[in-house]
């Protein structure tokens, strides 16, 4: 079973600062990328890099009281004013305890990605990503640079690691956009590693309704065969409880150089 928590936080924290000598800095890029708790660890703390430029602390650490638990609540929930919110991403920075707080109550929260593609001639372009997952190598986000050519794929994957906040069990779920020979019709599609008894893969259709529900104790499955480009949103189910989710918009388009 995959570790859900990072392996190393204080080397984790000095890789995203970049306090790490070039070898070490080298030997965790390679780490990142076979290891999706420590990637989210490093992107929690990256996100906090902005805040830094606004509030310099002086020192390794911050001679000050650690804010109020309620406080972290609040800014996890975004729920709290930007100064505020400032010195506290400050603090986080340098206080493992408060630091350990914030990213256990950000574990409990359901994991969201949304993805745009574009898709025509029987190719797939990623267009946009955001929220906590990645589009799979070898596909590209966004419109090439100038002079360049973007390939398009017959199959794109966006991936994320999925956590029970009941058990803390972790896996990797995948959903596969793949084009048909039917064009414009696509096939969607997911995979989990490891299989999850329990869990249920939910595609809805662009006004909510329900297209499939589909068990995720086997590795790989179909959630539908003939679908036109349009807004889909697939969840990650446990009962009533919703895990993660991803928001898949696929337009009738191909990307062109700007």
């Amino acid at each position: 079973m995959p570790d859900s928590k990072p392996h190393d936080p204080r080397q984790l924290t000095q890789y995203a600062f970049g306090y790490l000598s070039a070898k070490e800095q080298t030997q965790l890029t390679e780490h990142l990328r076979t290891c999706a708790p420590c990637r989210e660890y490093v992107s929690f703390l990256r996100a906090f890099k902005a805040a830094l430029r606004e509030a310099k602390p002086s020192g390794d650490r911050l001679d000050e009281p650690c804010p109020d638990s309620r406080l972290i609540v609040a800014l996890e929930a975004g729920d709290i004013d930007e100064r505020t919110a400032e010195h506290v991403r400050a603090h986080l920075i340098f206080c493992s305890h408060c630091r350990k707080e914030y990213y256990a109550l950000q574990q409990l929260r359901p994991r969201w990605t949304d993805v745009i593609l574009g898709a025509a001639r029987k190719l797939l372009w990623g267009l946009e990503i955001s929220g906590t997952g990645d589009l799979l190598e070898p596909a590209y986000v966004g419109v090439p640079q100038l002079g360049s050519e973007q390939p398009g794929l017959e199959e794109l994957v966006v991936s994320d690691s999925v956590t029970d906040p009941e058990t803390e069990v972790q896996a990797e779920v995948r959903i596969a956009i793949e084009a048909t020979e039917e064009e414009p019709h696509l096939a969607l599609s997911f995979e989990i590693e490891p299989p999850q008894s329990g869990w249920d893969a939910h595609l809805f259709d662009p006004s909510g309704q329900t297209m499939s529900i589909v068990p995720m104790d086997r590795p790989r499955a179909s959630l539908a065969t003939r679908v036109r480009p349009d807004s889909y949103r697939v969840e990650i189910r446990k009962g009533e409880a919703l895990l993660a989710g991803f928001g898949l918009i696929v337009r009738a388009e191909v990307p062109s150089d700007t």
